[in-house]
């Protein structure tokens, strides 16, 4: 099953071309928990961590485990 986040943003994509009445039902989504996700997007807190991650990553031809990247960020002071 999807989660509520999800079907939210696949109703509201699809809103322009279907009543909402109808995808809500479909979806088994409330009208409220529909609003509450359009007004309340789910936010990345680890975006910029993750990046960096990736780009330790690929800086070392992929050859880098997570043990040699938490050293890495370490050193660079972005990880305690």
């Amino acid at each position: 099953m999807l989660k509520e986040e999800k079907k939210a943003a696949i109703v509201n994509e699809l809103r322009q071309k279907y009543p909402l009445k109808d995808l809500l039902q479909l979806s088994g989504l409330a009208r409220s928990t529909f609003y509450y996700y359009i007004q309340h997007p789910i936010k990345d807190k680890y975006k910029k961590e993750k990046q960096e991650i990736l780009y330790i990553f690929l800086a070392n031809k992929g050859r880098y485990g997570y043990r040699r990247i938490l050293i890495v960020l370490r050193q660079q002071r972005i990880y305690n």
